[in-house]
């Protein structure tokens, strides 16, 4: 490999690495965004329908992601 190769390999490095904060930042956020908008919907689930199987099957659906997002 070159040394110009190197160096350019080098500024893209740097540049990722500029972005990360920021990039990691906006996927929590939109995450947390999203699951409030799924306490919503699972909250309008709860009241409209009486079939305790839908309910219970979206309530650990949303378990689920719950999960995944308190990982991240």
């Amino acid at each position: 490999m070159y040394d110009s190769e190197i160096g350019e390999l080098a500024r893209i490095k740097y540049r990722c690495l500029a972005i990360l904060p920021f990039s990691s930042l906006v996927s929590v956020v939109t995450l947390a965004i999203y699951l409030c908008f799924r306490i919503k919907c699972l909250v309008a689930a709860y009241t409209q329908t009486a079939d305790f199987q839908e309910v219970l099957n979206a309530s650990l659906y949303f378990a689920a992601e719950l999960g995944i997002f308190c990982k991240s």
